[in-house]
């Protein structure tokens, strides 16, 4: 409820007419009316006029006070449970896209740099055996790249079906 709404309601349960407040406040009509269709708002030293012409206090304009009463607490308590519920699904399911989004790029970057850049085998000298390269090698760099990615991805994942399973008991906590 706007403040000229209240001034306009305050008003009328004192069954003043707008032309009677503006007299009391020592303002013309126009101004009452500007006021309560929030065309313009009172100043302070208007507003203390305000609060003495309606017998009431600044808390009555300024503070937030519900339009209606809480009648049933657990229609309340229902509605509060909802919107935490959409907002835990909201989070699984980020986590279980971008998850899936982190998992697809680690192999898509693995598939194609492994492609681009192809392990090549360097002869052990031991025994004669092939071996990969080491780490810092560009496909070596490229493999521990998207090995990381794919970790990231999973752990993403996982962390979606902990917050899941965890929705999911304190739903069945609260039925």
């Amino acid at each position: 409820m706007t403040i000229g709404q209240k001034i306009k309601l305050k008003r009328e349960s004192l069954s003043l007419s707008q032309e009677q407040l503006a007299h009391l406040l020592n303002t013309s009509r126009q101004t009452i009316y500007h006021w309560e269709n929030d065309i313009t708002s009172p100043n302070m030293n208007d507003l203390q006029k305000l609060v003495s012409a309606l017998q009431t206090d600044f808390d009555y304009f300024f503070k937030n006070t519900p339009d209606h009463e809480i009648n049933n607490v657990d229609e309340v308590v229902s509605d509060i449970y909802r919107g935490v519920k959409r907002h835990w699904r909201k989070a699984y399911i980020s986590l279980f896209i971008s998850g899936g989004l982190f998992t697809g790029m680690g192999i898509l970057i693995r598939i194609i740099f492994g492609m681009m850049f192809p392990s090549p085998e360097i002869p052990n000298e031991i025994n004669g055996t092939p071996v990969t390269t080491n780490v810092f090698e560009p496909a070596g760099i490229f493999k521990a790249f998207s090995s990381f990615i794919i970790g990231i991805g999973l752990l993403l994942i996982i962390g979606g079906i902990i917050l899941f399973i965890k929705d999911r008991k304190k739903q069945k906590e609260y039925m």
